[in-house]
């Protein structure tokens, strides 16, 4: 009677767990700044933070590459690419980019929704 007793507590619980779970995921896919609700989250974007995201993507590049000399660490996939006038940012050179461009943003998805590549191209 007591086992029971507890695989029914258990199992209740479990549900009620699950559908807390699901109540929440649900309530940030309603909240979250998908661009699926305005369409744009960006439309322009100053050349400096350009500059910033492609300094960090290097830097985080480079500090992977010499941590993985020491230890067995592979370089975590990147959730969304990023494009600087058609090219990849790993293989844009810094120097190129000047703070004070105004660069437009392109946003693309994958057929889920999520984000695949986020293009930045020069405004003209």
């Amino acid at each position: 009677m007591l086992l029971v007793l507890a695989f029914s507590v258990f199992f209740s619980s479990y549900i009620k767990l699950e559908e807390y779970i699901s109540l929440v995921n649900r309530k940030l896919e309603n909240n979250s700044p998908v661009i699926l609700n305005n369409h744009e989250i960006f439309t322009e974007i100053k050349g400096s933070e350009v500059l910033h995201q492609v300094a960090q993507m290097k830097e985080q590049t480079k500090l992977y590459k010499i941590g993985s000399t020491y230890y067995n660490h592979t370089l975590p996939a990147q959730e969304a690419e990023i494009f600087i006038n058609g090219v990849e940012a790993n293989q844009t050179d810094i120097s190129d980019i000047r703070p004070e461009d105004l660069y437009s943003v392109r946003y693309e998805f994958d057929q889920t929704g999520r984000l695949r590549a986020v293009c930045y191209d020069l405004a003209q």
